[in-house]
């Protein structure tokens, strides 16, 4: 009997089955994500000295006494089973063509025997699951005989000459005896060919009767085993299905063939297991879009905390893989009826209809949205990332190599600055008499645009004949009414307590969503004869009023001209955040039942949202859950809802509210948001059930309900294209302009001006601020320091939350004529003529802002707006042609790109031209990071000063250790080595060492080699090979000529004769020993060594 070594199983495991005696691997249910007695998903190898750990479902790995905090200590069992006999060769992938003769002759053979009419249980299991006789046929779908005998056989029936190969393939294993036999995963089982590019190149089965895949053993890529299972089944599909087991992948595929459903579906086999190279595959096929469609069940629950379910996991996994190919990945996600326990594809639509199936795949949210909506907590636990709103890694500038362009190239044909001064004011008097829509002026900073508006607006009034209309002009600040000297013009000032004596009850009601002047002017205030704020309106004369004042358009909608003094879109739009107390205030005061039901659903599911995100199809679809549950029905509960609304000027009057109210009653009132939640909701609901992607402006996020709206009476009236409207701007972005308003005519005046500063752009960092921690916020103050001129004013620009710090510090450095200021709080400032300006560093606006402001803006356009944000690569040149590709994040949607530019570009360019440059050319602008700012085309780009402690420092001090410590391995006469030594020798790690491989190699002119170690395994003499990379010197190992040995004439024994011992023969020659020859083709270059020798001689 043979004794076998065995590990005693720790008691912190729950209870494992054995599946591998030769590995000693086990499997059983995870202790990380659960799974019942029958789960195999929590695979443990206990092989001694190896013992190790990995799960298949939440993908937790790792040695095994890291698990059990204890050691592992092998015992010794008897065996009663014989010695193995000898173990099958690994698969070869030079064998591969043989592999799928094999495959497509056991195919053929089990389709036979699925289509026999005198074995018709197999084909009626088939049928049962959905799938129809056509396409058995279609994909070859098979079963075979429970004999081990039978595959064997077949093969030395029809192909005896691939049955040599038949091990290799997977399809036949040895007994005990060393006898031949079919894989016992073969055996009496249903069979799924994998078919691609008209090969069959893999099997897989199904037990039957019963559940459980099978897949043959062996690698898969030595098999040639690398395509999904329906690879020829794709036609041109631009948009697939990807999901886990064959049935699954079929159905979905036989409905698409018969053109009930829209696309085909791919399978892998298990769940965890996705090629790298599928994703690119994939993509030179045509597809551009996969929907992740897996099964769907409850979370499990392990000692008492709720977790991801594995298909929740993986989707995510996989999906994250995908979308970094270039791939647009959605989730598809079955909803579960009460008390279910599993939805699967093929169930479903057998369940259902393939209509239902198709209106789930229509509505499947986006990776992004399916991340978000995902519990943070639980994403934590599983290990998986979170949703990154901001790519927080980018790629350093690169200086692009070649030619420069020309000067000439690089700059447009310029216009002197009194040109363009003149000519802004015949363009205002032009646009102002007969002109339509926008007329923008985005002249720098400094060139007068304002002032010569207004001497246009001058000759404008004087030259008309008839009424000319009066002028309305709107600014950021109500401070800029100073700067608008020459025009005669009446201030206007918002409610404030001096001009209004309901000022408290007007803040109160504004914020609820209510009209003031219908719901407290009109019907509650006895001063409304003699408000101050109403009868400002009403004075015959040219206006000024900041920019909140626009949203009362009873102003301005009959002004000749319309003067907008900077564009902001924020005040096109109204964000609303409403708590479940807003929503409980809002049933009080509502007396339907079925708004009360929609609120209370609402209510549910904002609970559940205080760490994720949900919207759009994913919170219709909650809302319909909730709906279910009750046993009610969303739709009919939501129309019933919105019928019994009450009129709007009826909503306005507040019947029953007391005219005398005290604040503390106007505080009490509920927000007057329903009718505006209720009829969105239908709307959204209507677009939802009919397939169409949407964009909605309703998102749940942290336990509160946000709503994106914007003002559309005022949006209406800027787009009149009948009333003039000037908009000075410099940093406007035509593309937001156009996209707000798409049917107005707009025109955009943007020369390029000679003369200016001079701009300094500094590229090696971006020093943003959530990176200035410690020792690196130190050395941000030192750069900000030396860019500093002596005895000049200077304007440095930060973010708010570095503006005290910077100025506290170079205060206490001696800076008296600096000045510190934060993006956000210059535009319009003319206090800075004059000054050096330096953008200390580069403003990344708040990203879910600005997504926020383009739902409000964009939420009803017929394409709906893809919030995906990722990296693009823009060119930095200076004015002598020098090139820089540069990484920006941006969005993928050219609306929200333009809206960002906006927010982070134009407030970088504003700041930058505080100091006048036109006007005062001695100004020196300096830019301490690398985006490029459109506009602001630097005068020369530098790197900065490396400090050891950066990313590049270090990188560099790599280099240099690693190019020491072989120049030292050389040096002691070695002639070869490899990463491991390398590393040692450089006391660095071996991946720093993998990474600058190449560059060792450049830099100190070696050879690239391999050196080859065989071993031998004891169970069944099974070899192995390794390979590992080495560099060589170059040149010829020639072996030092050895000094003439001096034999000393010795005695010797007359019986003993010098032998060859392998013939037992006399030997009349001496051994030869050959060195290897360093100068042939680096491939061809291959030591090799086993255990027992040692390394090749230096």
């Amino acid at each position: 009997m043979d004794q076998q070594p065995n590990t005693s199983l720790p008691h912190g495991l729950p209870p494992l089955r054995l599946v591998n005696p030769r590995t000693q691997e086990h499997v059983s249910a995870c202790p990380f994500c659960g799974g019942d007695q029958r789960s195999d998903r929590f695979h443990v190898w206990m092989e001694p000295g190896h013992e190790r750990y990995w799960c298949r479902g939440c993908d937790a790995k790792g040695p095994l006494k890291k698990l059990l905090g204890e050691e592992i200590r092998p015992s010794v069992i008897v065996s009663h089973r014989p010695k193995p006999g000898p173990q099958a060769r690994a698969a070869a992938p030079e064998n591969q063509d043989h592999y799928r003769l094999i495959y497509a002759t056991i195919a053929l053979w089990a389709h036979a025997l699925m289509v026999d009419e005198a074995n018709p249980e197999p084909l009626a299991y088939i049928n049962q699951r959905g799938i129809s006789d056509t396409t058995v046929r279609r994909h070859v779908l098979g079963v075979t005989l429970r004999d081990p005998q039978a595959i064997p056989d077949l093969l030395r029936r029809e192909c005896p000459e691939l049955l040599p190969f038949a091990e290799e393939a997977g399809v036949l294993t040895r007994d005990y005896d060393g006898a031949l036999r079919g894989h016992p995963n073969l055996c009496g089982a249903l069979i799924f060919p994998y078919i691609a590019n008209g090969e069959i190149v893999d099997l897989r089965a199904r037990s039957y009767p019963g559940k459980g895949y099978r897949s043959l053993p062996g690698g898969y890529s030595e098999r040639g085993a690398i395509f999904p299972f329906g690879w020829d089944d794709l036609d041109s599909a631009e948009t697939i299905i990807l999901t886990e087991g064959e049935f699954k992948a079929l159905a979905v595929t036989q409905a698409y063939e018969n053109t009930r459903l829209s696309i085909p579906a791919l399978a892998h086999p298990g769940l965890s297991y996705i090629r790298e190279e599928w994703a690119a595959e994939l993509r030179a096929r045509g597809v551009r879009t996969v929907i992740l469609a897996y099964d769907s069940g409850p979370r499990p629950i392990k000692d008492g905390v709720l977790q991801l379910s594995p298909e929740e996991t993986w989707s995510i996994r996989h999906g994250l893989r995908l979308a970094a190919a270039g791939l647009t990945v959605r989730v598809l996600r079955l909803p579960l009826a009460p008390g279910q326990q599993k939805a699967d594809l093929d169930a479903f639509l057998l369940e259902h209809s393939a209509t239902r199936l198709q209106h789930l795949i229509d509505t499947a949210p986006t990776l992004r949205d399916f991340h978000r909506a995902l519990p943070r907590n639980l994403l934590t636990a599983a290990k998986l990332p979170l949703a990154q709103v901001y790519p927080t890694r980018r790629a350093r500038p690169q200086r692009i190599e070649g030619e420069p362009i020309p000067a000439e190239a690089a700059q447009k044909a310029t216009i002197s600055l009194d040109d363009a001064r003149a000519e802004i004011a015949s363009r205002v008097q032009d646009h102002a008499q007969a002109g339509e829509g926008f007329l923008v002026l985005a002249h720098p900073p400094g060139v007068g645009k304002g002032h010569n508006t207004i001497i246009g607006l001058n000759e404008y009034q004087a030259s008309s004949q008839g009424d000319p209309g009066k002028i309305a002009w709107t600014a950021l600040r109500k401070e800029q009414i100073h700067d608008q000297d020459g025009l005669k013009i009446t201030p206007l000032h918002g409610r404030n307590p001096s001009n209004c004596h309901k000022y408290g009850e007007a803040q109160i009601l504004s914020a609820k969503g209510y009209s003031v002047r219908d719901t407290l002017c009109q019907r509650r205030c006895p001063f409304v004869d003699r408000c101050i704020y109403l009868q400002q309106f009403k004075q015959d004369a040219n206006f000024f009023a900041p920019m909140p004042l626009l949203q009362a358009t009873g102003w301005w909608e009959e002004a000749g001209v319309l003067v907008l003094d900077e564009f902001d879109p924020a005040r096109l739009t109204r964000i609303v955040h409403l708590t479940s107390a807003d929503l409980a205030a809002m049933g009080r005061a509502d007396t339907s039942p079925h708004a009360h039901a929609i609120l209370r659903w609402l209510s549910i599911t904002l609970a559940g949202t205080s760490d994720r995100h949900i919207s759009g199809d994913m919170l219709i679809a909650e809302l319909d859950t909730a709906a279910r549950n009750e046993g009610l029905s969303l739709d009919t509960t939501l129309n019933a809802a919105c019928a019994s609304l009450p009129p709007e000027e009826l909503q306005q009057m507040l019947p029953g509210f007391p005219q005398g109210a005290s604040i503390s009653e106007y505080e009490a009132l509920p927000p007057n948001y329903l009718a505006i939640l209720l009829q969105r909701l239908a709307h959204e609901r209507r677009i939802h059930l009919s397939g169409t992607p949407f964009t909605s402006r309703i998102e749940i996020n942290g336990g509160r309900l946000i709503l994106f709206l914007r003002i559309d009476h005022m949006i209406a009236q800027l787009a009149n294209p009948e009333q003039p409207k000037v908009v000075l701007d410099a940093t406007v972005s035509d593309d937001l302009l156009r996209a707000i308003f798409p049917d107005t005519p707009i025109q955009i005046e943007r020369p390029n001006i000679a003369g200016g500063a001079q701009v300094s752009q500094i590229i090696t960092r971006d020093w943003a601020k959530s990176t200035l921690r410690g020792d690196r916020r130190e050395r941000w103050y030192d750069e900000v320091e030396a860019q500093i001129r002596p005895d000049r004013q200077t304007l440095v620009v930060c973010t708010l939350e570095c503006e005290s710090g910077l100025r506290q510090t170079l205060a206490n450095r001696g800076h008296t004529q600096v000045e510190v200021a934060h993006y956000g709080a210059l535009r319009g400032s003319n206090a800075y003529k004059g000054y050096d300006v330096i953008l200390a560093q580069v403003y990344h606006p708040n990203m879910e802002a600005i997504i926020r402001e383009g739902r409000a803006l964009f939420a009803d356009d017929g394409t709906p707006l893809d919030e995906e944000i990722i990296t693009t690569s823009r060119v930095l040149h200076d004015a002598a042609g020098t090139r820089w590709a540069v990484q920006v994040p941006t969005f993928a949607d050219p609306r929200l790109t333009a809206l960002l530019e906006s927010r982070r570009e134009a407030e970088m360019v504003q700041c930058a031209m505080r100091g006048r440059p036109l006007d005062h050319p001695e100004a020196q602008i300096t830019l301490l990071f690398g985006l490029p700012l459109p506009g602001l085309t630097p005068t020369h780009i530098r790197e900065g000063h490396t400090s050891p402690e950066s990313n590049s420092g270090r990188q560099d001090a790599a280099r240099t250790r690693i190019i020491e410590a072989a120049q030292r391995l050389l040096a002691e006469g070695k002639r070869w080595f490899d990463i491991g030594e390398l590393a040692e020798a450089a006391n660095l790690s071996e991946a720093s060492v993998r990474k600058y491989w190449e560059y060792v190699a450049t830099k100190l002119h070696l050879r690239h080699g391999h050196q080859v170690r065989d071993d031998v395994f004891p169970p069944g003499g099974q070899q192995r090979s390794y390979r590992r990379k080495t560099l060589v010197r170059r040149g010829r190992a020639v072996p030092p000529r050895p000094e003439p040995r001096i034999v000393e004439d010795q005695a010797q024994p007359q019986n003993v004769k010098p032998l060859l011992l392998a013939r037992n023969k006399l030997y009349v020659t001496r051994l030869t020993y050959r060195f290897p020859l360093c100068y042939r083709s680096p491939y061809m270059y291959k030591r090799r060594s086993h255990p027992s020798t040692t390394d090749p001689p230096d």
